[in-house]
């Protein structure tokens, strides 16, 4: 069982809707099939931490680049307490945690998850680290074809 964390986009529907469907940039939507396609995903979101693709989420505007440092310093301990419920989740239901996550996210997002527990019990793989937008999606495009 593989393990990915899937950034949110600034593109989104104009209504509430399960997270899975609300983000809906191409790089999203390439993101979360190459998830799905291998594994479980969680998205990180600049407004909610880490987010079940089932949830319902109402649109908003917040991204990480409209945080200052004490917003980003509370976003790190709000994933830092849901990646502690959610390990604890996955604990009590006796799942047996893969040895990596898989982080579909830039930069700042991998900043956020490494300053949390989650990097103490994974090693996080970035198959995307250095790629523009553009190299993200056709680094997805050719591994869904080639799966």
């Amino acid at each position: 069982m593989r393990l990915f964390l899937i950034a949110c986009s600034k593109t989104k529907l104009p209504r509430p809707a399960p997270a899975a469907e609300l983000y809906n940039s191409p790089l999203f939507k390439f993101s979360r099939q190459y998830a799905e396609k291998h594994g479980e995903y969680l998205i990180l979101s600049a407004e909610h931490g880490l987010v079940n693709p089932s949830h319902l989420v109402e649109p908003y505007d917040t991204t990480l680049a409209d945080l200052g440092v004490a917003q980003t310093t509370a976003m790190i301990a709000k994933v830092e307490r849901q990646a502690q419920q959610w390990l604890q989740l996955w604990d009590h239901d006796e799942k047996k945690l893969p040895g990596a996550l898989e982080l579909l996210a830039g930069r700042d997002y991998a900043a956020i998850i490494n300053a949390t527990c989650l990097a103490d019990f994974f090693r996080i793989h970035q198959p995307l680290k250095g790629l523009g937008i553009g190299q993200r999606l056709q680094w997805l495009k050719n591994n869904l074809r080639h799966d």
